[in-house]
């Protein structure tokens, strides 16, 4: 079976495209998160929370213009330089039954979502189908890339276990709050980290 060490690796190799993480138990979601954070604490990251509003559409836009840079003076010898494009690996968190908001939104622009180093969707398990109906160019991206953080096993490397760290960043954690369920206590997470690394092998 998969584990979410085996899914960073994937993202960290690819290194573009569109992956999916579901999820039911928040507990679940939080451990796979950590795992991605240890293994790839070197790539650069931006997080985004969508949900119905304008607000996640200004949002939306303004992180697909880092990675799409557009001229408004093609040619013009005394405009600014362009901007380099963003090489971010995005984690796209979806509200809770967004996905008739979003997933069009998505779906328009779908090709950006897919350049380097890639975009991971998340979301509940039970919004995935829905959303496949309301974005089905994006969805035939994801492909294969579907992962169910509740079905990864709980383990990993103990290269990992040293990187590991208790704590989301800030801004996931601000993102993790605003979605269904209650988050892990730190010593549970704790615990958690202590248990799946002893049985790992290094």
């Amino acid at each position: 079976m998969a584990t979410a060490e085996k899914l960073a690796q994937s993202i960290r190799i690819e290194r573009q495209g569109v992956f999916a993480l579901l999820w039911d138990a928040k507990d679940d979601l939080v451990q796979t998160l950590l795992v991605l954070n240890a293994v790839l604490g070197d790539l650069p990251k931006r997080a985004l929370l969508l949900a119905p509003g304008s607000q996640s559409v200004l949002a939306l836009r303004e992180l697909i213009e880092t990675r799409v840079i557009i001229s408004e003076k093609d040619g013009d010898v005394n405009a600014t330089p362009m901007p380099v494009p963003a090489s971010e690996l995005w984690f796209v968190f979806l509200q809770q039954a967004s996905y008739e908001a979003v997933g069009p939104l998505l779906n328009g622009w779908r090709s950006s979502l897919r350049e380097p180093c890639g975009t991971l969707l998340i979301m509940r398990h039970a919004d995935f189908e829905p959303f496949q109906r309301w974005a089905p160019d994006l969805s035939s991206f994801v492909g294969p890339r579907i992962f169910n953080a509740s079905n990864l096993l709980s383990l990993f490397s103990n290269n990992t276990r040293k990187k590991m760290k208790t704590q989301l960043p800030e801004e996931w954690s601000r993102i993790l709050a605003e979605l269904p369920g209650t988050m892990p206590a730190d010593e549970n997470i704790r615990a958690w980290i202590a248990a799946c690394s002893s049985d790992a092998k290094g």
